[in-house]
């Protein structure tokens, strides 16, 4: 198996099996004027319902994007919340603030995909800081 030549691999439960799976998802990172709308993409933004004054966003994801891509997401945040201190942290204070596992594991991988965004659109590797 030949090695998938991105920095994506250097982030916390991203291999070369599922960064190639995301990079072939994403294709150029330059459609994406942000990660917000990166994460629309994936369709891991939560549906937005609204009627005149009233705004609610804390519903479910939209699920309008890729499958595959937010598949690939879950696989790599349950890997990196098991392996890796700051985004284990990340979970575990979701789920002290009531979240139930799947909630917790869908802002991870929300989390995760802004980080892949910053790191094609910078070209660097993923430092923790």
């Amino acid at each position: 198996m030949e090695q998938v030549e991105s920095k994506i691999t250097t982030i916390p439960g991203i291999g070369n099996i599922l960064g190639a799976m995301i990079l072939g998802e994403i294709g150029d990172i330059g459609k994406f004027s942000s990660a917000k709308k990166l994460v629309a993409f994936a369709g891991l933004d939560p549906v937005i319902r609204q009627s005149g004054n009233f705004k609610n966003s804390t519903g479910p994801i939209s699920k309008r994007g890729s499958p595959q891509l937010r598949s690939a997401l879950f696989m790599a945040a349950n890997v990196a919340r098991q392996n890796d201190e700051n985004l284990g942290a990340y979970y575990n204070g979701k789920i002290e603030n009531g979240k139930h596992h799947k909630s917790a594991l869908n802002a991870l991988a929300a989390k995760l995909l802004r980080i892949v965004y910053w790191v094609l659109k910078n070209d660097k590797e993923y430092k923790v800081q």
